[in-house]
């Protein structure tokens, strides 16, 4: 069911106490691809990736998730893979309840200047969520395999804010038979915390620290970001650096 919505809906804003914010360089790939071939189309080895997942509210992570991401000029494209156990892969129990299964939840916003979350979800059987009823603008296609299930999500990007050369970022994992959630940012008691999600940069970690924070760097590395990324601002007004 398509939901109706003029407007991005507005982050729950909570607290942040992370000593890093994790960021990602996404690239840009103008090559021809195939959507939906389970991540085996050749462009998504030229996909920035990541693989530390958090545990959310447990002390561990029993399975392994990877996320992949890449961009063109109308596209963000999303891919991840959750490995699991065949036996304990569920699926939902109401067609139309993302979450009663094994589910992502894909979050992208920002803090400034005007605080944003737009919130969707893709389960195990293809079902979507949108909090702003925009299904047309984005596509899902999941997959399963003997290690675990995975999907290929493609956002148009007016459905996004570019500030700064980026924006916040968080993916969610939901693996139901096992009671595990998992989150890509570490998050503090719930997943909508904007102030806690890492970033996707649409430019190098040099140019987006200088548009974020004015500093000049004679190098730029994920690294370096992460150290000298504005967290917050100061009571004076001045960027405190973490």
């Amino acid at each position: 069911m398509k939901r109706k919505s003029p407007s991005l809906k507005k982050s729950n804003v909570s607290y942040s106490n992370n000593k890093i914010t994790k960021s990602l360089a996404v690239p840009f790939l103008d090559i021809k691809y195939k959507f939906g071939t389970a991540l085996t189309d050749p462009i998504w080895k030229k996909a920035v990736a990541a693989k530390d997942f958090e545990p959310f509210i447990s002390n561990k992570l029993e399975k392994k998730s990877e996320l992949y991401v890449f961009r063109t000029k109308k596209h963000i494209v999303i891919g991840f893979f959750f490995h699991e156990s065949p036996e304990n892969l569920k699926f939902p129990t109401v067609d139309t309840d993302v979450w009663s299964g094994d589910m992502a939840e894909i979050h992208f916003g920002d803090m400034e200047p005007d605080p944003w979350l737009f919130q969707t979800g893709v389960g195990i059987s293809g079902i979507r969520f949108d909090s702003t009823g925009n299904y047309d603008k984005w596509q899902a296609k999941t997959f399963e395999t003997e290690k675990g299930w995975g999907a290929e999500v493609r956002f148009d990007l007016s459905l996004l804010r570019l500030s700064e050369g980026g924006f916040r970022f968080n993916l969610c994992r939901q693996a139901s038979k096992r009671g595990e959630l998992s989150s890509w940012s570490p998050l503090q008691i719930r997943f909508h915390e904007v102030e806690n999600y890492g970033e996707l940069l649409f430019t190098d970690y040099k140019t987006a620290l200088q548009l974020k924070s004015g500093k000049v760097i004679a190098e730029g590395t994920r690294q370096i970001f992460r150290v000298y990324r504005p967290k917050a601002l100061a009571q004076d007004g001045t960027y405190r650096k973490i």
